[in-house]
């Protein structure tokens, strides 16, 4: 046992214990370097050898996504084996129902939304990944109510045998090659794969709407539907569908499970009743009523369509001028409103799923993007821009570290012309990204000899400006970005282009504000005419600081503290600023403002190679 204050590998300062279980001792510990709280787990490492050890550790090193925790270290001191992982705030779900909290259909809803994207994430690693060990006490809500999932202890890849499992939220096909395997019984014959994982989310769930946990071996255990719970049919009977003791009669994956949330509405009994009751009404009324029902049904109608047609064009507005969160909420909001399904057919489906996935990507929040992308795809047989959904999911999927090859990806685009295309694209990004920098070159100009739409133009200029950029070839990615834009005015171009001639500026002369006018004029048109994000306001400032124009970086900067006042940047910022208008007093404020939240041990900001020159002016200004 490790004492409060005791520090491991010189670095990992014990704060105090936290848990104890089966596989270890945790402890809440202080990263030293990182000024952060960790997770340290001490291994107990009777009877296991050192390669199942590592496997938690293993398996989240190369996993990264929003609602998983990050991992930081696998330690060996002697005998004694520790893991270092993500400090996540907050409460694990069995805790708060044993603590008697309870909860809404919606915040329920919600985390079964955002552990079916987990599960579609770790379903399509390479080679496969289960969780194995989904429970309530392996999922923490979070300070912002979100969910994260921990422990990968028992976790597997795909046909392994059994590490482990916790029994009551185990499948039963898991369950039984653990007690086969106990019992020196052949276990070879019961499959475990991503169904498996459903189940225990399911079972996860069972807990959560009853407070019950289910009793694997009571073949009496009552179902969900038998309960009398505060909850719709439609969220039961999907739980139940995830929790069917029959592999078989489960969703078959994580997506075909998250699809069912998505249209919650269609599994609603309640939904059907009315439906139902509603058409016998009108037959058994007809006579007498049929004027005034009539008026009811089309003024009814004239509303949800109206409705409709309000909340598409603020998300059409809010995704063309980049304001994307509002377009997220409003995009998912459109898909998941029952009185709108009439109005959505497989076409727009795919778009505002595809706009959203967009949305993602702009944020730089990959891991989301591609789920979108790949949502887009399930409707995009019979729509007009398949080949483009299908591209941008093989992208981001190439971008997530998919090895899967694009032909395997883009095998359900139909037209050939369009498939090597999309096929030359998706490779030409994967060699970015891999840094082989010619071979991207290579087949980039290949594609732009071809006869292209303007639409993939728009991506191959992009790809070449990105390429460039990479290379720090500035003038050459600019040229690209501006191409791009003669085509198509976007703001995730317009937002590269004016960081390109931002680095432009950087390396030329200080004299020569050609590149810094450059610059101001991309801002001025993101500023304009799209939704500035928060490093475009930060840039549009330092542009106008460069050219010496300090009133107007003055407004946007005194704008962003109001609005971001715990935000080390602006801080920074406003120190270049008062130090180059020569107010070495307001820089050394700035300064100090700025490093003091830095460090601050719950500032999560990355490296900044600002800051040297930071602290340069700092020292200046106080001597």
């Amino acid at each position: 046992m490790l004492r409060n204050g005791e520090i491991v590998d010189e670095v990992y300062q014990v704060v105090n214990e936290i848990g104890n279980g089966g596989m270890g001792v945790v402890y809440l510990s202080y990263h030293l370097r990182l000024e952060k709280y960790v997770v340290l787990k001490k291994l107990k490492v009777q009877n296991y050898d050192l390669s199942f050890l590592r496997n938690e550790v293993d398996i989240l090193k190369s996993l990264h996504h929003s609602y998983l925790p990050q991992v930081y270290d696998f330690i060996q001191i002697g005998s004694d084996i520790y893991t270092v992982i993500d400090y996540i705030e907050g409460n694990d779900l069995k805790y708060c129902i044993s603590n008697g909290y309870r909860f809404s259909e919606g915040q329920l809803i919600k985390w079964f939304k955002q552990l079916c994207q987990v599960l579609m994430y770790l379903h399509e690693q390479k080679p496969q990944v289960l969780h194995m060990d989904i429970k309530p006490a392996n999922i923490i809500l979070t300070k912002d109510e979100d969910i994260c999932l921990i422990d990968f202890g028992v976790s597997q890849a795909s046909g392994t045998e059994v590490k482990g499992l916790s029994k009551n939220f185990a499948s039963p096909e898991q369950f039984m090659k653990a007690e086969a395997i106990r019992n020196g019984l052949d276990s070879g014959k019961i499959i475990l794969d991503q169904r498996s994982d459903i189940y225990s989310l399911g079972a996860t769930f069972y807990y959560l709407m009853t407070g019950y946990e289910p009793e694997i071996t009571d073949i009496n255990m009552p179902k969900l539907s038998e309960y009398s719970i505060a909850y719709s049919s439609s969220l039961v009977n999907i739980t139940e569908k995830a929790m069917e003791y029959d592999i078989n009669k489960r969703y078959k994956s994580a997506k075909q499970l998250y699809n069912a949330l998505m249209n919650i509405q269609k599994y609603d009994s309640r939904y059907k009743k009315s439906m139902l009751l509603s058409m016998v009404v009108s037959v058994v009324s007809a006579v007498m009523l049929f004027s005034g029902v009539t008026m009811i049904i089309s003024g009814s109608e004239k509303i949800n369509e109206r409705n409709y047609s309000q909340q598409y064009q603020q998300f059409s507005n809010d995704f063309t001028s980049g304001n994307t969160q509002s377009a997220i909420n409003n995009g998912i909001n459109i898909l998941n409103n029952s009185d709108y399904s009439q109005y959505i057919d497989d076409n727009i489906r795919a778009q505002i799923l595809h706009s959203i996935g967009d949305c993602f990507y702009m944020e730089n929040d990959f891991s989301n993007a591609e789920m979108y992308y790949q949502n887009a795809t399930d409707y995009a047989e019979n729509t007009d821009n398949a080949s483009v959904y299908y591209r941008d999911y093989a992208l981001l999927a190439v971008l997530n570290g998919n090895t899967i090859v694009p032909e395997e990806l883009l095998k359900n685009i139909s037209d050939v012309t369009q498939k090597q295309i999309a096929v030359a694209i998706v490779q030409s990004e994967y060699c970015i990204d891999q840094g082989d920098f010619q071979e991207a070159e290579n087949i980039l100009g290949g594609l732009l000899n071809k006869k292209l739409d303007n639409e993939n133009k728009v991506v191959v200029y992009n790809l070449f400006g990105e390429l460039y950029e990479k290379r720090k070839m500035y003038s050459e990615s600019a040229k690209y970005y501006e191409k791009s834009l003669e085509l198509k005015r976007e703001i995730k171009t317009l937002r590269r282009l004016g960081a390109v001639y931002l680095s432009l500026a950087d390396l030329n002369s200080v004299t020569d504000n050609t590149n810094l006018n450059r610059a101001k004029k991309c801002y001025l048109e993101i500023f304009k005419g799209f939704y500035p994000s928060d490093n475009d306001r930060l840039n549009f400032a330092q542009v106008y600081r460069l050219l010496e124009e300090y009133s107007n970086a003055e407004v946007i900067l005194n704008q962003y503290k109001k609005d971001y006042p715990n935000d080390y940047r602006v801080y920074m910022h406003l120190a270049f600023l008062y130090y180059d208008k020569g107010d070495k007093e307001s820089a050394v404020n700035n300064c100090s403002k700025a490093l003091s939240l830095k460090n601050n041990k719950n500032n999560e900001a990355s490296y900044d190679e600002n800051i040297s020159k930071l602290e340069e002016i700092y020292r200046d200004c106080i001597e």
